[in-house]
């Protein structure tokens, strides 16, 4: 499956309503599960989420619309995030294969240490793999809810938590270098559709 296969326009997914008109589309993040491509196009009436899912078996687009009137907060963050438990079990292992290093170093400082030399490719090995657990128990995270002002009170709910699986509801992303962009200026154009600056 390509990604290009993915792309798809707004007049693809809904029609616009008389003297509607397109304000600001966020294109392509990866949607993770299911795999996908999402998007957020703003109009002067409306904000609209739509995504493409596409496998070897089967193709769907999914939207979800709401009125400017009833959107109510935006809530995200952005940023880094460690996983102190993969952090831990990473320190942990990385002590140990340290502590097997010194063991089978002092193989060649006292020549009668037991196991001296399998202690120091273990203890490698070992301190290796704790490195880099712990150097990957920092990851990209990004979390976006959109909230309406009506009972239906989510909109749109979108993470990249790798440490969890997502909620019922919420969608699992991938952040690319357009989220940034995304995150800072939904708001922007949400409120200056709403006071009709278009």
């Amino acid at each position: 499956m390509s990604k290009n296969d993915l792309n798809i326009e707004i007049n693809d997914v809904v029609v616009l309503a008389n003297n509607e008109s397109v304000l600001e589309t966020f294109t392509g993040f990866e949607i993770v599960e299911p795999i996908g491509k999402g998007y957020f196009t703003i109009t002067n009436r409306r904000l609209i989420y739509y995504a493409t899912f596409r496998d070897k078996l089967s193709n769907s687009i999914a939207v979800r619309e709401c009125s400017l009137e009833d959107v109510g907060v935006i809530s995200s963050e952005y940023g880094k995030r460690t996983n102190k438990l993969q952090k831990t079990i990473g320190f942990i292992i990385f002590l140990l294969g340290l502590a097997l290093v010194l063991y089978g170093i002092s193989n060649f400082v006292i020549k009668k240490v037991p196991y001296g030399l399998e202690a120091l490719i273990a203890g490698g090995v070992f301190f290796l793999a704790g490195l880099i657990v712990v150097v990957t128990s920092k990851r990209k995270m990004f979390s976006l809810e959109v909230f309406t002002n009506t009972s239906q009170s989510n909109f749109v709910s979108l993470t990249s938590d790798h440490f969890q699986s997502p909620s019922r509801g919420r969608i699992k992303i991938k952040p690319n270098r357009e989220t940034g962009s995304m995150i800072k200026a939904l708001g922007k154009y949400v409120l200056e559709a709403k006071a009709r600056k278009y």
